[in-house]
């Protein structure tokens, strides 16, 4: 069996009021099941299932002083899918992982956001964004190390290994679970 995780990252974009239903935003007290992915199956794809999921920026606010953003990582059903009736609770674990892998590199995005000192607004934006692709870059490299470690699920040693990695890593970036960043102008 093959399983393949497509990562999505939206830079600077705010999903649309209609949009947003067919998110489902990260949290420690949700874990995906099959009914939330609502996508239609790729074409000829021997795959078993995929996940979408992105990293949204929002600006809510720019002056002076700062900018204030929300980042925040989301699952994406309606590109979300898995072959029809399939439901194997060790592959959705696999997909919940992915979704995880996310989660920490928005926290990655906002710890590192938090820290940053910036001399100006202009400055700010160009960096910020960056810092993003750059983080972009980190995390689709780590979520395709992830697929060929486990083997899409398949090596069961592997794949509990990363479930643990990956619980640790949320652990220690728990200081940055806040989905609100507040950037300061020096």
């Amino acid at each position: 069996m093959k399983f393949l995780y497509a990562l999505v990252i939206v830079s600077l974009f705010a999903f649309t009021g209609d949009d947003k239903k067919d998110l489902i935003l990260w949290s420690s007290a949700y874990k995906l099941q099959w009914q939330d992915f609502k996508g239609n199956v790729q074409g000829g794809s021997t795959l078993k299932a995929m996940t979408w999921s992105t990293i949204e920026l929002e600006t809510k606010k720019i002056d002076a002083n700062g900018i204030v953003l929300n980042i925040s990582a989301s699952f994406i059903k309606n590109q979300s899918w898995r072959q029809k009736n399939f439901s194997d609770d060790f592959v959705l674990k696999h997909e919940q992982t992915h979704f995880d892998i996310t989660e920490v590199y928005a926290r990655k995005l906002r710890k590192k956001l938090s820290e940053t000192k910036f001399s100006s607004t202009k400055q700010a934006q160009q960096q910020i964004q960056s810092i993003y692709n750059e983080l972009f870059r980190e995390s689709s490299g780590e979520q395709k190390k992830y697929d060929a470690e486990t083997k899409h699920s398949i090596n069961k040693e592997e794949q509990e290994k990363w479930n643990k990695n990956i619980e640790n890593e949320l652990q220690s970036l728990n200081s940055f679970t806040t989905t609100e960043v507040n950037i300061r102008i020096k």
